[in-house]
């Protein structure tokens, strides 16, 4: 589908950076799946091999859940309301369109980045490492790469609302966007 002046209704007006694109994951799958069967019809079993082993790791559908969960409207934009200068608040934003199925695939992706970050738990006074780490900000939780004990100049944030998946550089940036979007 194109874009359309309603797409932009989540996107801040002072943007000093915006690309915007709709992207039919499903038609993309499809189209592959069908290359494989007609170019090299023995790898199919191959890929739905390797896609039935991702779902089980992930624990949930690609099909079913993942591609109904998330619709084509893909934005990346930096606005200088979040704070920073031109391209250091980057936020990349996915249309949801089943709040319901993205939030499940959204707390199954979080708990298994906790899981895969490699902080020292052993004391809570005197953690070390690499953590996520989850705050509640005007409703929503937002998520954010940790390091503790060395100098890393980002944060990778996350967060979804029922409209959009959001990825930022850092928690700053989301949190202006989830205030944009509140206002």
């Amino acid at each position: 589908r194109g874009l359309t002046a309603k797409d932009f209704n989540q996107i801040p007006a002072d943007c000093d950076f915006l690309a915007s694109f709709t992207l039919d994951v499903p038609l993309v799958r499809d189209t592959v799946t069908t290359l494989i069967e007609q170019v090299q019809p023995g790898l199919m079993e191959n890929y739905q091999a390797i896609e039935s082993q991702v779902e089980n790791d992930l624990g949930f559908s690609i099909e079913d859940e993942f591609l109904q969960a998330y619709g084509q409207q893909m934005t990346v934009f930096d606005s200088p309301a979040a704070g920073g200068l031109f391209a250091t608040s980057l936020t990349f934003a996915v249309e949801v369109t089943d709040a319901e199925k993205a939030d499940k695939i959204f707390t199954k992706l979080m708990q298994m980045l906790d899981g895969f970050l490699p902080g020292d738990r052993s004391n809570e006074y005197s953690r070390r490492g690499v953590f996520l780490e989850e705050r509640e900000f005007l409703g929503h939780k937002v998520y954010f790469v940790n390091t503790i004990g060395d100098d890393v100049p980002v944060a990778p944030a996350f967060c979804q609302t029922d409209k959009q998946l959001l990825i930022s550089l850092h928690p700053q940036a989301l949190k202006a966007h989830l205030r944009f979007l509140k206002e």
